[in-house]
């Protein structure tokens, strides 16, 4: 009876999380090792394999891909080994360079100085390993898409961001840092650029408020990193690039406002709809619009436009949407709230996705990933997805029992180090989730995959401060 009074039951909770990630960690090398050769079923991997060869590119495709695809297609020519071999490997070693690159660095800032570095470098490595076997970031690593490597840079501009509001000095190598890894996510995904410089706006007037010095150097030097960015960027994208010549119809605030609120209300409104929409849109073409978010782009707006014209389309657009709005206005505003708290807590709606209780496109993910190993697919997945969420919960139990004992475990400091992640996931989600009437992807939320790991491990204590040794 004596013996169980001194279990170290938090120690124990401990070492559980550890091999919970352990077993985590293997799955994901198993995974890889399978589908080393395996090219998953997206439409956008074709397109980029032949925009490689072909480099034509409109407005939705930036440079930096097919130029890349286009480079290991020379290198498999004359090594015989496959682009995705290839492909993947870079993918995945540009993915755990950059985790543990700025895993490393939020330690620097966490921990400042209260513990060698040297001393956890077996947690930082164990860590990203991790970080990067999280399904959605493992599958990602393993296409032919831009999700990965934008990632990388994402990450990598971040970490750039938390040096930026947690050290005293502006220092060169941070902005160099953020500057290029910003440059190469615009080059990679075109709305990276606005997202991104977003965030580097906010960070700066947080870190303004926060400090009365060098606020003038940090101004200009947050000027430079954007003209830099955004003039380089827009002159490759205009050399590069030819808007339409793909045929696929522009997006603009108009067009958004068909995918977001019109989608999938157009059957539902139409007898409400002015007679000239009606029109140019029989009731057979609504019900047609309603059935799959594709048709917003690859049905509606070809046909509406083609009929009418683009500038009278858009007028239409905005008809529609103000008439659906007026009349189904709790059922949009739902959709909208439902997708931005789907999107913000990813690891738990994809779990509740897989049971039919939340809307979400992972289905379409999964289906795609599994052209070699779907049962090691589905396992895999739902082993992450069970395994975070016991994590999180007990993780915030262990956290209570150790403020209940007053122990600091330094859970602030981290979540205050994480708030360029927490900022991006933000951003992210409002991006996504009030431009686009499609469920929510998690081929877009990786950082917010990335972001609830961190807070995670904050809960488990893996920032907790500890005395150097005297």
């Amino acid at each position: 009876m004596e013996n169980r009074k001194r279990l170290d039951w938090p120690r124990i909770m401990k070492i559980v999380f550890y091999c919970m990630m352990g077993i985590q960690i293997m799955f994901g090398i198993l995974w890889m090792i399978r589908n080393f050769t395996a090219v998953p079923a997206f439409g956008d991997s074709k397109e980029y394999l032949e925009l490689g060869k072909t480099m034509i590119l409109d407005e939705y495709r930036p440079v930096l891909y097919p130029l890349l695809l286009r480079g290991i297609g020379w290198v498999e020519s004359v090594t015989s080994i496959p682009l995705p071999v290839i492909l993947y490997t870079m993918q995945t070693m540009a993915s755990f360079g950059a985790v543990l690159y700025g895993v490393r660095k939020l330690d620097e800032v966490i921990l400042a100085g209260d513990q060698f570095l040297a001393d956890r470098k077996i947690v930082h490595v164990f860590f990203s390993f991790y970080l990067v076997t999280i399904p959605m970031i493992t599958f990602m690593n393993f296409t032919v898409l831009t999700d990965s490597l934008a990632t990388s840079a994402l990450i990598l501009f971040l970490t750039g961001m938390v040096v930026f509001l947690n050290e005293a000095s502006v220092k060169v190598s941070a902005c160099i840092l953020v500057t290029v890894s910003l440059m190469v996510q615009s080059l990679l995904r075109a709305d990276r650029l606005y997202s991104c410089i977003l965030v580097l706006t906010i960070c700066l007037i947080i870190r303004l408020v926060r400090t009365l010095e060098n606020r003038k150097r940090i101004t200009i030097a947050v000027l430079a990193i954007s003209l830099i960015s955004i003039g380089s960027v827009r002159m490759i994208s205009h050399m590069t690039q030819t808007p339409g010549i793909h045929g696929r119809v522009q997006t603009n605030l108009s067009f958004v406002l068909l995918d977001r609120i019109v989608w999938p209300n157009m059957a539902a409104n139409y007898p409400d709809f002015p007679q000239e929409i009606q029109e140019a849109i029989s009731i057979e073409d609504a019900r047609k619009f309603d059935e799959h978010n594709n048709n917003v782009m690859y049905q509606m707006a070809p046909l509406l436009e083609g009929k009418v014209g683009q500038e009278r389309a858009k007028d239409m657009y905005r008809q529609m949407a103000a008439i659906v709005f007026k009349n189904q206005t709790k059922k949009v505003l739902a959709d909208i709230g439902e997708d931005i708290l789907a999107m913000a807590v990813s690891p738990v709606s994809s779990l509740l996705h897989a049971y039919g209780r939340c809307e979400k496109n992972d289905s379409w993910n999964l289906h795609c990933m599994s052209t070699k190993t779907p049962s090691l697919t589905k396992n895999y997945n739902l082993y992450y997805q069970y395994s975070f969420v016991i994590s999180i919960v007990f993780g915030g139990i262990l956290s209570v029992i150790y403020m209940w004992k007053k122990e600091s475990r330094n859970i602030g400091r981290a979540i205050s180090a994480f708030v360029p992640y927490l900022l991006f996931g933000g951003v992210l989600t409002l991006w996504f989730c009030l431009g686009d009437g499609a469920p929510p992807n998690d081929r877009y939320a990786m950082i917010i995959y990335i972001a609830w790991a961190l807070l995670d491990a904050a809960l488990w204590g893996m920032w907790q401060r500890t005395p150097k040794a005297a």
